[in-house]
């Protein structure tokens, strides 16, 4: 036999070779490049051996193989390695490879590591990371304001999908910095256009209906209320009703479909908090203005951007994030006793919309020509929204295809570990950070679509059990303490799994995040004053740096 060299690689993660095979111990395979089958190895719950192939593109076959597995030479290109200890995640279980197993009841496609359940977790991590100090820059960046709103609905959309408390160190700094951008927003009416504020108002709306369901109650709907009340306030009779896009300037402005959508689908959401027959009855009567104003057409399912404000003349647009705002109005509409139409008119537009947003049975948009800015790339979160709700409540399976095609294509061309911002391969878009957090909003959008698509096999609670903080299992945390107000993950970080006295001086405590029906009482240095913090809550001490020491968790209540 042929003796084969091996290089090591990743940082000493992986060892690797050109011209090699381990034949036996398949355990999955990922659509991927050759330079990063090692690290897919190394994340891979089990894998300790990697082989790849040009087979499809490029293909990392995943295997778990004895340590000393002969290795067979090949003629190709084939490339083949292993992991070292160093590679290797030391802590109690793999996260990713327990959410995987969710999706054991979903198609062959979309299991393994294809789960969008782990996908998802994958995304939405980064996504916390990158918040920008505790919320008051506008969350993720003042730059991206409105699209930021839209990061939020969307993290909020992937929040609900998973569900219980086993993502709760996710959950509770989402929750903070919404809290702290309203507050240095003036609530979120500070753009002066009534859409972007409308996009933050959706995105609390969405969060506060998350927080009511575990059994808490935030700051969202007051939130909401002053930007729908705001929205409300930008109309008049002119063209017949409808919102300005810039009430600044109303007579040189639109009163745009997406201003419209966005203020009727925050009315049924406030309304999801608190039934309001009022708020029912004012987004029909929107609704019934796009109607009449040519706006939309629900007998074929076409939507135009808005109309002229001096001339009432429609302007020829067709955006695709309006459509995902309408559809998730419409189902919630359709919801409601009396109002079945809304359903039907559903279906023309969302079957109407992937018919022309598509490429080969994929999402495709006019801007991927190259044109994208931050602007167009960002439609496509929305629109996977909309599509996701809208699945959920028809099993609509022309919708149920577009979705999953479109899923796996994004698996299918991420590179260098990043989901990437085209899905159909012809995405020209220069790459830089505001790109790059958008790519990530949308994917996120996408990956929580594609949930949809199945019944998880069990919760992510259970799945998890024992791995996170707050897990809701015997084994769960019951206290965490962070040196940063939103504790992303390149910051210091620690965890308490039982009661007890913890010293913490090290830490330069920022932030406390406590487990259900847990307290905790928080020392400052040589004998200074304590205070006594409980429930399920993400506290943050503007002072506390340097003025704590010590913690007593006193496990729960």
């Amino acid at each position: 036999m042929t003796s084969i060299s091996f290089q090591v690689g990743n940082n000493g993660a992986v060892q690797w070779a050109m011209g090699c095979d381990w034949p036996n111990g398949d355990i999955a395979s990922v659509i991927d490049t050759g330079a990063n089958c090692g690290t897919d190895c190394v994340n891979y719950s089990g894998c300790t051996h990697f082989t790849w192939t040009e087979y499809n593109g490029g293909t990392c076959w995943l295997k778990n193989s004895a340590v000393g597995a002969p290795v067979t030479t090949t003629q190709t290109d084939a490339m083949c390695g292993f992991t070292t200890t160093a590679g290797k995640n030391t802590g109690s279980g793999d996260v990713y490879a327990s959410l995987a197993g969710l999706c054991s009841t979903a198609a062959s496609a979309l299991g393994g590591v294809s789960c969008p359940y782990a996908v998802g977790y994958d995304i939405a991590t980064h996504l916390v990371a990158l918040i920008q100090g505790d919320g008051t820059a506008g969350l993720w960046a003042n730059p991206l304001s409105w699209q930021s709103g839209i990061g939020l609905w969307i993290v909020a959309d992937w929040l609900t999908a998973v569900g219980g408390h086993s993502i709760d160190r996710l959950y509770f700094p989402i929750r903070y910095a919404a809290d702290a951008t309203a507050a240095s927003n003036n609530n979120f009416v500070a753009t002066g256009y009534t859409d972007d504020q409308a996009w933050w108002g959706n995105a609390v709306a969405r969060l506060e209906q998350l927080t009511r369901s575990r059994g808490d109650v935030g700051n969202g709907q007051a939130q909401a209320q002053f930007v729908l009340t705001n929205n409300l306030l930008q109309t008049d009779s002119k063209c017949g009703g409808g919102i300005y896009w810039d009430p600044g300037n109303p007579s040189s402005t639109s009163k745009t479909t997406i201003s419209a959508v966005l203020t009727m689908n925050l009315q049924m959401s406030i309304n999801a908090l608190q039934a309001n027959s009022a708020l029912v009855s004012g987004a029909v009567t929107l609704y019934n203005w796009l109607k009449s104003s040519g706006l939309l057409n629900a007998q074929t399912g076409v939507e135009q951007d808005g109309l002229d404000a001096s001339t009432c003349a429609i302007t020829n647009w067709t955006f695709s994030y309006e459509y995902g705002v309408l559809l998730q109005f419409l189902v919630r509409l359709g919801s409601l006793s009396g109002y079945s139409y809304a359903m039907t008119d559903a279906k023309v537009f969302a079957q109407h919309a992937v018919s022309i947003f598509a490429n080969a049975g994929v999402y495709s948009d006019s801007c991927e020509s190259g044109s994208c800015d931050s602007t167009g790339a960002i439609f496509r979160g929305p629109f996977f929204q909309g599509l996701a709700m809208y699945y959920q409540a028809t099993n609509d399976q022309v919708i149920g295809t577009f979705i999953q095609n479109t899923y796996l294509a994004m698996l299918s061309t991420r590179a260098n570990g990043q989901y990437p911002l085209a899905y159909s391969g012809s995405n020209t878009i220069q790459s830089n950070a505001g790109m790059n957090l958008i790519a990530l909003f949308n994917d996120l959008a996408l990956t929580v679509a594609a949930t949809k698509l199945f019944t998880a096999s069990t919760s992510a609670d259970t799945a998890l059990a024992g791995l996170l903080p707050f897990d809701g299992s015997a084994s769960s945390l019951q206290a965490c303490v962070c040196d940063d107000y939103a504790c992303p993950f390149t910051h210091l970080m620690a965890c308490f799994p039982a009661k007890g006295h913890e010293n913490i001086a090290s830490i330069g405590t920022s932030a406390l995040l406590i487990g259900p029906a847990t307290s905790v009482v928080v020392y400052a240095p040589n004998g200074g004053p304590s205070q006594l913090f409980t429930s399920s809550s993400w506290f943050v001490g503007n002072t506390w740096n340097g003025d704590i020491d010590s913690v007593d968790v006193n496990g729960p209540a």
